[in-house]
C-alpha cells in the first residue's frame, strides 16, 4: 500500500487480488490520505464494494463490427457496403476510436488522393466511418466531404455495344446482365429476385431488398418474357450426389445467389473490345426509357430513384449523340444557303 502526491492531491494504490488499484483520495493532506486508502482497503477485503471492471478502449474496428452486424439484422449487407468498410478497417481499424481526430481523417484524404482514388470513392469509405461513430454513440471527429462536382460518370451502352459484350459472360451471368440492361435495376436487387417474387407477368421488388426502401415491380414483355422463361427451365440445379434441387434465387450459379463478379466483368469487356462498367447498364437503361417515350414519372418508378436530380444524371446527352446533332444543324445551314441562292436567282 502506498499513498503519493500528484500534483496538489494524494492518491493511494495498492494490488488486490492480482488487480491494481489507484485512485485519488481528492485531499491534499497526507493523513487523511492514509486514512481514506486504509478505508478503501478494508471495504474491499470485506466485499462491501468491488472493483469496477476496467473499460476497454473501442478501436475503430470494433465500431465497424458493430455496423456491420447491425447491416446484416437490416437486411442491408451487399458486397458494395462490406468493401467499403474494408477500405475503412484497413486504415482505420487499429486507431482506438476515441483518439482519431480531423487531422488524422484528413491524412487519410490525402493519401487516398495521392492514389489517384476518386473523391466519390473517399466519401463513401468515410461515410461508414460516421455511421460507425453514430450507431455507438460516441462523438466523432469532424469528417471533411470532397466534392464530387462533375463527378457524374458518363458511360452508355449503344444496344450494339450490349449485344456484342453479352455472350462473352459465363452462361449464369447472361440472363442476369440483360434484366439489368432491360431494367435499370441494380446488381444487388437483381440477385436479391427469388420465384416468389414473381406473380404471373409482374416481377416485384421487395422494399427490404430494394436501396431506397421502397418496394417496386415491373411487368414483363418482350425479352424480359423471354429471360424468366428461360430462368424457369433454369431452376433446376443437379447435386452431386445425383439428386436435383430447384433453385429458389432467379438468378443463381449452381443454385447459390449470385454474388460478385467483377473479374468475369472485367474478361468480358477485354474480349469484346467493349469497356464499360455494369453501372452503366442502370444510366442506359433509363436514358432508353425516356428517348422511348416512356414518362418520367414511369420511368423513375421502375428505375427506382426518388430524386429528379440523380434521374437527370442518367438523362446524359453523350457525344454521338452531340455530334448528330451538330450534322443536322450543318445540314441545315446547307439547306437555308440553297434556299437563298434558288430565291436569289429566281429574282433574277
Amino acid at each position: 500500500m502506498s499513498v503519493y502526491k500528484r500534483g496538489d492531491v494524494y492518491w493511494y494504490s495498492f494490488i488486490f487480488n492480482g488487480v491494481r488499484v489507484q485512485r485519488s483520495t481528492k485531499v491534499s493532506n497526507k493523513n487523511d490520505a492514509r486514512d481514506i486508502e486504509r478505508g478503501a482497503w478494508t471495504q474491499l477485503a470485506r466485499g462491501e464494494v468491488g472493483l469496477e471492471e476496467p473499460k476497454k478502449d473501442l478501436t475503430i474496428g470494433d465500431l465497424l463490427d458493430r455496423l456491420v452486424e447491425n447491416y446484416k439484422l437490416r437486411g442491408k449487407s451487399d458486397p458494395k457496403n462490406d468493401s467499403h468498410i474494408a477500405r475503412a478497417r484497413e486504415g482505420f481499424g487499429k486507431r482506438r476510436a476515441k483518439d482519431l481526430t480531423s487531422e488524422d481523417v484528413n491524412n487519410y484524404i490525402a493519401k487516398r488522393l495521392a492514389k489517384k482514388h476518386a473523391n466519390a470513392t473517399i466519401n463513401r469509405t468515410l461515410q461508414f466511418v460516421g455511421q460507425a461513430y453514430r450507431l455507438a454513440e460516441m462523438p466523432a471527429p469532424k469528417i471533411q466531404r470532397l466534392s464530387e462536382k462533375d463527378n457524374a460518370r458518363k458511360g452508355f451502352f449503344s444496344d450494339a455495344e450490349f449485344r456484342a459484350l453479352l455472350p462473352h459472360l459465363p452462361a449464369n451471368l447472361q440472363d442476369y446482365t440483360l434484366f439489368a440492361y432491360l431494367s435499370g435495376w441494380r446488381k444487388s436487387e437483381i440477385a436479391s429476385l427469388t420465384w416468389n417474387d414473381i406473380e404471373e407477368d409482374i416481377v416485384r421488388l421487395r422494399s427490404e431488398n430494394a436501396k431506397n426502401g421502397e418496394a417496386r415491380s415491373i411487368v414483363l414483355a418482350g425479352e424480359l418474357s423471354e429471360l424468366i422463361e428461360r430462368r424457369k427451365k433454369s431452376r433446376a440445379v443437379k447435386q452431386k450426389g445425383g439428386g436435383v434441387v430447384m433453385a429458389q434465387w432467379v438468378f443463381h450459379r449452381k443454385g447459390k445467389q449470385v454474388g460478385e463478379f467483377r473479374r468475369s466483368w472485367k474478361t468480358a469487356c477485354k474480349n469484346s473490345k467493349v469497356t464499360r462498367l455494369f453501372h452503366d447498364l442502370r444510366r442506359t437503361a433509363v436514358r432508353n426509357f425516356i428517348r422511348s417515350g416512356v414518362g418520367e414519372k414511369v420511368s423513375m418508378s421502375i428505375s427506382g430513384h426518388r430524386t429528379r436530380s440523380i434521374f437527370d444524371r442518367y438523362n446524359i446527352v453523350n457525344e454521338g449523340e452531340l455530334r448528330d446533332a451538330m450534322k443536322k444543324v450543318e445540314q441545315y445551314h446547307v439547306a437555308e444557303q440553297k434556299r437563298v441562292v434558288s430565291i436569289g436567282q429566281a429574282a433574277q
